[in-house]
């Protein structure tokens, strides 16, 4: 072992490694006798009980056990002795042998005190939430991130460094308003309906009457239906698959298997398929419907299933048919000169009373044309007397032109032709249903097109109801009591009429022709909790099957809503109605308040929010006001705003209990309250089992919520978190310094470590990492000339990232805010790798140290020769030997973070660093492989930050067996960031609460 401190990275060394081991191993560690001795002889001629320098006092412990009562004394002790700060150059130095003794005295002293009380939990003041922890708990509380804390006074670190150390956070009255500001702001957001719940917005909701909630409400229900309905209703006819359904219901009915085997069997929906086998079991009078069932009952049995798939088609064919827009049944188009036209007429199954058609306006197409129509009867006069001409010329095919004869003939007696008791239409005819009128016409004829229409004279006319269509083909069609898809007639307003009327929308409501239709029928069958028809739709339990866990209640919840505001616009609600609507407010509102709070409220608590929101019920008149005013208290009280573990034993200290330890642990790691699945492992005690904590340690780092982390811890231990913020740059200097690439520089560090916790990545890699995340403006700014995204792109990507940059060393953000305005500082860098990554305490400059003045840049002085000449000075020499080497190897980055060859001044640069044991290093890679020599010291402080941050207080004595254990299980899993954070989380010191000092 050493006997003098030579140097200080030696004396680090030392002191990291070796003064433990060798304590650990020598039995005869030196005693307080020894120390005593040795404080005699180097420091009691300054700090002694008369006039102490620095108000440190040596002298006056009486024994050993008086010393150790304030340990803290001799942390500093051992510090400034170690690091060669004490005795001052000034004074006599202490020599080898006694710095020996008593650095050994000191760290046997505290080893034996930390072991004695390892693991204890230290004092935890009680303390508020962050700034950060209210907006983000905020945020989960309303799904809002609303930033309200923007408005409070700015948090102070304490302990560690970090905010969310209770000793610094206070409460002024001030602080006291604005919270109760902004708890009012908040509930003024909330949405309260007795089944949704509490939703917020992100404007004040105000003042809403019945009539405009139940608008508003049904809209957004509307909506919401929509979303989830959309990926689960077929989309197109095809995808309707109605053979299909047709063919399961037929095998189920023959014994072939259970609807739900047939349903995976065939890719079809279960609920779906459950619809159909009820809709084909329900007797129905609708005519459209029994054109469904009776023909399905009428399928063959097991033994001709193809006969039963074909059939299945036929119905599936004419469903379809209906399900769209009426058929243009007027017209048929000639396919070979060989086909009659056929005009045809049925009475739709319900006999032929009153079912008196007029055909008229009978027009024709000669070939292709489709632009110049002829009237039938005009047209068949014209070619009869050219025919007649053409057998008086003696025409060598007379029998031919005889027979066209005829059959114009035929036709042109139809002008005119009357049912009894009815006038026939000029130019037209009338014919009694059922009927079939063949029209024989010159092969020239390519389209037939007649208009029909209901005799609305004739005595019976209310009965009637006929339809209409034109054929063409070789032999009369064989006509159904109903055509399918084609327009049934009846007089307008007739009973017949409605009924027909009835029987069709009951029909499209079953079977709605479009998607929006399907989506329109079965969102009103469950916003308004009515019986559905039809197959294609899904109960309020088939869609809560459907969706995902978080939502599966929210149907219940619309059909309360739906029910209880259609009561009350219709003054219907009645007192059990409204009993009902307030225990459903409260139910939310204390649901509301348990997140909050982080913890299930007692049978009192809930009592008491019951009588609160029915004091502000009479005071406002308007339940959602009276909520709004339970949620605001809620937002105002002690227990949302502070992070509360009274004291539950006379023991000194005790276990945290479940919720206890899941704010703990969320506010750890997320900065914000648990979330259902943590509550859920609270509630039923199983996150006090060690293998439920350490899977939920492993979900909440892979949550993006552990985002946190990146921002708050490393953020704060590291220096970038406010860089948003940063405007120390001077712009006119460096005009390329604008609010995007500041932007760009925070993102590419908070994307760093939000990447390194969720992936958990080696916490090496945070100084030598081989990527980093860039967009275009940043790459370019860095110089990458391979960045792969275009360059309009505004996305970020895990890009990689080679020498000189790599690790944090190498980011922006870190170079720029480690620098002066108008240049780079390499005391200020070296003091940031000194203090804050590798945690060496170095003491504050003198008071009488005289400023490193920027005068004289571009003379004849190099910025390393004015510091140089600087700690030429005793008073300077100490720290600037330390903390300037490393700066010096940073060198060539300026003040934003570029690459340069040259200083401001156009001098060469010399990023060559020299320790002061004439170790040697250059340029910012000659610099990381250093640091990966002192890797030690950089787990020791990460573990320590890590420690302080997850507790909120400070480091204690009795930490070191736990950093200890870090320190040593950190390289044996390769430096993995969630091993840190577990064995915190399983830690004494998180598990417990001290009730007492």
């Amino acid at each position: 072992m050493p006997r003098c401190l030579v140097s200080l990275f030696s004396a680090w060394l030392w002191l990291a490694f070796c003064v433990p081991a060798i304590l650990s191993a020598n039995q005869n560690s030196p005693s307080w006798k020894d120390a005593v001795a040795a404080l005699q002889r180097a420091c009691l001629d300054c700090h002694i009980k008369t006039s102490p320098e620095a108000e440190l006092d040596l002298s006056s412990f009486a024994d050993e056990a008086a010393a150790l009562k304030n340990y803290r004394v001799w942390e500093k002790v051992q510090r400034v002795v170690a690091n060669g700060e004490m005795p001052p150059k000034s004074a006599e130095q202490i020599s080898a042998e006694d710095q020996q003794r008593l650095l050994g005295w000191i760290d046997n002293a505290l080893d034996r005190i930390a072991h004695a009380n390892a693991g204890d939990p230290g004092r935890v003041t009680l303390r508020r939430l962050t700034n950060t922890e209210y907006d983000n708990s905020l945020r989960d509380l309303t799904g809002m991130d609303l930033g309200l804390a923007k408005a409070f006074v700015k948090d102070n670190g304490g302990g560690e460094g970090f905010t969310n150390t209770g000793d610094v956070l206070f409460v002024s009255p001030e602080q006291l308003e604005k919270y109760l500001r902004a708890a009012r702001d908040v509930a003024s957001r909330a949405s309260v309906l007795p089944g949704s719940g509490i939703q917020f917005r992100t404007e004040p909701v105000g003042l809403r009457s019945p009539a405009s909630v139940a608008t508003e409400l049904n809209a957004r229900v509307r909506s919401w239906y929509y979303d989830r309905l959309s990926p689960l209703l077929p989309e197109g006819r095809d995808d309707l698959r109605i053979e299909e359904y047709l063919l399961a219901c037929w095998r189920h009915h023959h014994g072939q298997g259970e609807l739900g085997e047939l349903a995976k069997a065939s890719g079809l929906e279960p609920a779906f398929l459950a619809h159909w086998w009820t809709l084909l079991q329900k007797d129905t009078k609708n005519l459209f419907l029994r054109r469904i069932r009776e023909p399905w009952q009428q399928l063959p049995g097991p033994e001709n299933e193809v006969g039963a798939k074909r059939q299945c088609a036929t119905i599936a064919e004419e469903m379809k048919l209906w399900m769209g827009e009426h058929l243009d049944a007027n017209k048929a188009v000639r396919t070979s000169p060989d086909d009659a036209f056929f005009l045809c007429v049925t009475d739709v199954g319900d006999g032929d009373r009153g079912d008196v058609v007029h055909w008229l306006k009978a027009e024709v197409y000669l070939g292709e044309d489709r632009k110049h129509p002829q009237p039938l009867f005009a047209y068949v006069a014209a070619r009869i007397t050219a025919l007649e001409k053409q057998l008086a010329s003696g025409e060598k095919n007379a029998s031919a032109l005889r027979q066209q004869l005829d059959d114009l003939r035929a036709v042109d007696k139809l002008r005119s032709q009357q049912v009894e008791g009815t006038t026939a239409p000029d130019d037209g005819f009338t014919v009694r249903a059922p009927s079939i009128v063949k029209l024989v016409l010159p092969a020239e004829v390519g389209l037939l097109r007649a208009s029909s229409k209901l005799d609305v004279e004739h005595p019976d006319a209310k009965l009637a109801s006929i339809q209409t269509k034109v054929f063409c083909g070789k032999s009369p069609p064989v006509l159904p009591s109903v055509l399918p898809g084609v327009k049934i007639q009846a007089l307008d307003k007739s009973e017949t009429w409605a009924n027909f009327q009835r029987a069709i929308k009951a029909f499209h409501a079953v079977f709605p022709g479009s998607r929006s239709g399907r989506m329109d029928e079965a969102g009103s069958n469950l916003r308004e909790g009515r019986a559905p028809l039809g197959v294609y739709f899904l109960t309020p339990d088939e869609l809560a099957e459907r969706l995902p866990a978080h939502e599966r209640h929210i149907p219940r919840q619309i059909a309360n809503d739906m029910r209880l505001f259609q009561l009350q616009t219709q003054n219907l609600l009645r007192a059990d109605k409204v009993k009902q609507w307030d225990d459903l407010v409260v139910g939310h509102l204390a649901e509301f308040a348990a997140r909050a709070t982080r913890r299930p409220l007692t049978d009192q608590q809930t009592q008491h929010l019951q009588e609160r929101y029915l004091r502000a019920l009479e005071q406002t008149e308007n339940r959602e006001e009276a909520a709004r005013e339970v949620i605001a208290r809620t937002l105002f009280s002690a227990q949302f705003l502070f992070k509360t573990e009274p004291p539950r034993s006379a023991e000194a200290v005790s276990p945290l209990d479940s919720y206890e330890l899941a704010a703990r642990l969320s506010y750890f790691l997320w900065a914000s309250i648990p979330d259902q699945q943590l509550t859920s492992a609270a509630a039923d005690g199983s996150l006090l089992e060690p293998d439920v904590l350490k899977q939920q340690v492993k979900r909440m780092l892979a949550n993006p919520k552990s985002a946190a982390l990146g921002s708050e811890f490393f953020g704060q231990w590291l220096g970038f978190r406010d860089f948003q913020q940063f405007g120390v740059i001077d712009r006119k200097l460096f005009p390329e310094f604008d609010d995007e690439l500041r932007i760009a520089m925070h993102d590419e560090v908070n994307r760093f470590f939000t990447e390194l916790v969720a992936s958990d990545a080696a916490i090496t890699d945070i100084l030598h990492s081989d990527y980093t995340f860039l967009n275009h403006k940043l790459a370019r700014h860095y110089g990458v000339t391979n960045f792969q995204l275009e360059a309009d792109e505004a996305g970020f990507v895990r890009h990689p990232i080679g020498a000189p940059r790599g690790g944090i060393l190498g980011m922006g953000a870190i170079l720029a805010s480690t620098a002066f305005p108008d240049r780079a500082s390499p005391v200020r860098r070296g003091n940031w790798i000194v203090k804050t990554v590798l945690g060496i305490e170095t003491p504050p400059a003198p008071a009488d140290v005289p400023e490193l003045t920027d005068d004289g840049l571009a003379g004849k002085l190099s910025l390393r020769d004015r510091l140089e000449k600087h700690r030429g000075a005793e008073a300077c020499r100490g720290c600037h030997s330390r903390i300037d080497p490393p700066g010096f190897a940073l060198q060539n980055f300026d003040a934003i973070g570029r690459w340069s060859d040259v200083d401001e001044s156009g001098r060469q640069i010399d990023a060559k660093a020299v320790l002061a044991n004439g170790k040697e290093f250059t340029g910012s890679e000659g610099l990381k492989k250093y640091l990966a020599d002192m890797r030690p010291l950089f787990i020791r402080q990460f573990s320590r930050k890590l420690l302080g941050y997850a507790l909120g207080r400070e480091v204690v004595i009795s930490d070191r067996p736990l950093l200890a254990q870090l320190e040593k299980e950190l390289p044996d899993s390769d430096y993995r960031f969630s091993v840190a954070v577990e064995k915190i989380v399983l830690s004494p010191q998180f598990l417990n609460r001290r009730n007492r000092d």
